[in-house]
């Protein structure tokens, strides 16, 4: 018997047993091998025969289906078992009509394979000696206990890698190859053979059977029994664990309730604020209301002094009223008009009422301003604020309010220079540019300001004139 024959069987010991090392094919194989002697065997025997099995499987699908339609029901017999070689059939049928060079099969492949694996069944290399029981757990140790499917699946390639260094070594380079061809995703067609045919023995056997029940059913209860376990240590740290909680839970509602506490504590204090608060924002609006209704009284002065110098007749049934913008907006029209209309007057008494009803419209307009901002539109001036104060020896009528703007009248008795000086806030401005229109209708004249806010204007002719300041 060759050395190389025993790796070969020694291998495919290995394979066979692999899908009963999940947690017990160990104590299996030692059960076995302690138990009686016609159970060991028998075990030889199912293993030897599935080893030949699998071999067989490999050479009818290497014979083809012409072979394969004589031959099939006389040989095996089984419909699951012909199922199998039909599968390794196509696998090899697929693989000849793809020829992409990856795993070449063809006709004088199968032929030196066919030829090879004859050679090797009559010189005894296959299927191999019968490997004696006590022997299996020194094959299977290459299955690491507690292995996971990648450490599987390196074992079964190192098991199969020692039968086909021994088919190398043995001048069967052909057959080495043919049992490493694989299907996509699947084992090698070796391994799937011996596994199945094996697994089917021991179904089949009921002594073996009987042991791999028994045994799997004992390691289910040690299972079972180690997951009993492990829940009670899990319930165990669960319930220490949901105590723990339970006190920082109630040292946080302590806490919590402390935090409250001082809460009201502090909303108390806020309301005592709030209603000293209110007693003083009474006090305010009291104080408001006072000055409002002095500022109303004022204003219906001014408006009387207005309509008297305006030549309308004195409001005295209905008292002004603030929040009436008309009634405020007529008033200022009203004024402006009379305003225009003495200005433009030859008559000296008139101009000296243009000169009392400008001052009058300027202290009603201040007034409104001071009292009702949001009532009174800002004037381009305003807007910018800009000031001009002219100074000529006559009374200005510029004014900071909505009225018409200023008129300048030069001396009847000819032309006459006038100067303006110009200022925002306290400051004069410089490069500010006003427009100098003739009330009676001519071509407008730009003055701007020099560096220290002044324009002198040039000699007008007599007339009226209108100062207003140009778009900046």
């Amino acid at each position: 018997m060759s050395s190389q024959a025993t790796k070969i069987a020694g291998g495919l010991v290995a394979l066979a047993l692999r899908p009963f090392l999940g947690d017990v094919s160990g104590d299996l194989v030692r059960m076995i091998t302690r138990g009686p002697a016609d159970q060991t065997q028998r075990l030889m025997q199912v293993m030897t025969e599935s080893q030949d099995r699998g071999w067989r499987t490999l050479e009818i699908g290497l014979r083809g289906s012409s072979w394969w339609g004589r031959a099939a029901n006389r040989l095996m017999g089984r419909g699951q078992e012909v199922a199998l070689q039909g599968q390794i059939e196509a696998f090899l049928r697929d693989m000849e009509s793809r020829g992409d060079g990856s795993n070449p099969i063809d006709s004088d492949f199968r032929e030196r394979c066919l030829g090879e694996l004859k050679h090797a069944r009559t010189g005894g290399l296959v299927p191999g000696p019968s490997i004696p029981v006590d022997r299996f757990p020194e094959e299977i140790r290459i299955f690491p206990a507690g292995a996971n499917t990648t450490q599987i699946r390196q074992a079964e390639t190192q098991a199969l890698g020692q039968i086909y260094r021994a088919l190398l070594a043995s001048g069967h380079a052909n057959l080495a190859r043919y049992i490493e061809l694989a299907p996509m995703g699947d084992a090698p067609l070796l391994i799937v053979a011996v596994q199945y045919f094996f697994r089917r023995a021991i179904e089949a056997d009921q002594g073996l059977a009987h042991l791999l029940q028994v045994q799997q059913l004992e390691q289910i209860d040690s299972q079972i029994g180690q997951a009993l376990e492990g829940l009670d240590r899990g319930f165990r740290n669960l319930g220490d664990q949901i105590n723990s909680v339970f006190d920082e839970l109630s040292a946080q509602v302590s806490e919590v309730k402390s935090s409250v506490d001082g809460v009201h504590d502090k909303l108390d204090l806020l309301k005592g604020k709030m209603e000293l608060d209110e007693a003083r924002r009474q006090d305010v609006q009291d104080a408001v209301d006072k000055k409002h209704h002095e500022l109303v009284a004022m204003i219906s002065q001014l408006s009387e002094q207005v309509a008297r110098l305006s030549g309308n007749a004195v409001p005295t049934a209905t008292p002004v009223r603030i929040e009436d913008t008309r009634a405020v907006d007529d008033l200022r029209r009203q004024a402006g008009a009379a305003l225009a209309q003495r200005q433009a007057s030859e008559n000296p008494e008139e101009r000296k009422q243009a000169i009392a009803l400008a001052e009058v419209t300027q202290r009603f307009d201040a007034a409104m301003h001071r009292a009702f901002p949001h009532l009174m539109a800002p004037t381009a001036a305003e807007r910018s604020g800009i000031r001009p104060a002219i100074s000529s020896g006559a009374s200005s009528l510029f004014n900071r309010s909505a009225s018409p703007p200023p008129r300048k009248r030069p001396p009847a008795d000819g032309p006459a220079r006038f100067s303006v000086s110009v200022y925002r806030g306290s400051s004069p401005c410089a490069g500010i540019r006003f427009s100098l229109v003739p009330e009676a209708g001519g071509q407008a004249t730009v003055l701007t300001s020099n560096n220290r806010g002044l324009i002198d204007g040039p000699e007008v002719p007599a007339g009226s004139y209108r100062l207003s300041l140009c778009d900046q």
